[in-house]
């Protein structure tokens, strides 16, 4: 009787967790282009960053940002994805787009605004998932 209760819970605890896994594995994903993004200048959003890292990750970590500014360059990243560099006041850092497509009609010396999720700083600003404003 006891083995036949514990099958039956380790069963459900089984199906449970399977269901979890499903969930999240399923689960939509963020829209860079479709959400409201915040405003904010590559050279602002930068300076925030070098000033206080903690601060602005918590003003900025792992939102929608629409940032505005001049493409330093465009390059392509370890995974194979179009990176678009937007130029800082530091020579040595900008902030790095990561594009959502590979088809970007930008141009170095151009002034753009690019919307995605910001990740962080690490010599540079990262964004994620970015999409060229129109």
């Amino acid at each position: 009787m006891k083995k036949k209760t514990v099958l039956i819970i380790l069963v459900g605890i089984v199906v449970c967790i399977g269901i979890a896994i499903a969930i999240v594995w399923n689960k939509p994903h963020r829209n860079a282009a479709s959400e409201t993004a915040m405003p904010v200048t590559a050279v602002g959003l930068f300076k925030e960053y070098a000033a206080n890292e903690a601060t602005a990750n918590a003003r900025y970590l792992n939102k929608n940002l629409e940032v505005t500014g001049q493409v330093a360059s465009l390059d392509t990243n370890q995974d194979g994805a179009v990176a678009v560099i937007l130029q800082t006041d530091d020579i040595m850092s900008g902030i790095m787009c990561t594009m959502h497509d590979k088809e970007v009609t930008v141009k170095a010396g151009e002034t753009v605004t690019i919307k995605g999720f910001c990740s962080g700083y690490v010599s540079d600003v990262k964004l994620t998932d970015c999409v060229v404003k129109k």
